[in-house]
Protein backbone atom coordinates (compact mmCIF):
# COMPACT_ATOMS: atom_id res chain seq x y z
CA UNK A 1 0.00 0.00 0.00
CA UNK A 2 1.36 3.26 -1.01
CA UNK A 3 2.19 5.96 2.11
CA UNK A 4 -0.04 8.72 2.47
CA UNK A 5 1.30 12.37 0.89
CA UNK A 6 1.38 15.34 2.56
CA UNK A 7 2.00 17.07 6.00
CA UNK A 8 0.79 14.98 9.08
CA UNK A 9 -2.42 15.89 10.82
CA UNK A 10 -2.16 18.28 13.91
CA UNK A 11 -2.93 17.61 17.13
CA UNK A 12 -5.09 20.49 17.46
CA UNK A 13 -6.29 21.93 14.07
CA UNK A 14 -7.18 26.14 13.61
CA UNK A 15 -10.85 25.39 12.59
CA UNK A 16 -12.12 28.59 12.94
CA UNK A 17 -11.58 32.11 11.91
CA UNK A 18 -12.54 35.02 13.77
CA UNK A 19 -11.91 38.89 12.31
CA UNK A 20 -10.95 41.30 15.09
CA UNK A 21 -11.27 45.08 13.68
CA UNK A 22 -8.46 47.00 15.58
CA UNK A 23 -8.17 51.17 15.22
CA UNK A 24 -4.60 52.37 14.47
CA UNK A 25 -3.07 52.52 18.17
CA UNK A 26 -4.35 49.35 19.38
CA UNK A 27 -2.78 47.84 15.85
CA UNK A 28 0.55 49.39 16.79
CA UNK A 29 0.61 48.11 20.42
CA UNK A 30 0.07 44.81 19.41
CA UNK A 31 2.69 44.87 16.61
CA UNK A 32 4.67 45.57 19.38
CA UNK A 33 3.63 43.03 21.39
CA UNK A 34 4.31 40.25 18.61
CA UNK A 35 8.29 41.86 17.91
CA UNK A 36 9.11 41.87 21.52
CA UNK A 37 8.11 38.06 21.77
CA UNK A 38 8.78 37.17 18.47
CA UNK A 39 5.16 35.73 17.71
CA UNK A 40 2.69 36.09 15.25
CA UNK A 41 -0.44 38.27 15.80
CA UNK A 42 -2.63 35.28 16.52
CA UNK A 43 -0.48 33.73 19.08
CA UNK A 44 -0.16 36.71 21.00
CA UNK A 45 -4.34 36.93 20.37
CA UNK A 46 -4.40 33.52 21.61
CA UNK A 47 -2.27 34.11 24.62
CA UNK A 48 -4.23 37.22 25.56
CA UNK A 49 -7.61 35.14 25.56
CA UNK A 50 -5.67 32.57 27.64
CA UNK A 51 -4.71 35.29 30.25
CA UNK A 52 -8.16 36.91 30.35
CA UNK A 53 -9.77 33.01 30.66
CA UNK A 54 -7.33 32.42 33.81
CA UNK A 55 -8.87 35.73 35.41
CA UNK A 56 -12.51 35.07 34.28
CA UNK A 57 -12.26 32.00 36.19
CA UNK A 58 -10.79 32.96 39.48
Amino acid sequence: MPMKRGRPPLESPKDYMLRVRFNREELKILDECCKALGLSRSEVARKGIEEVFKQVKK
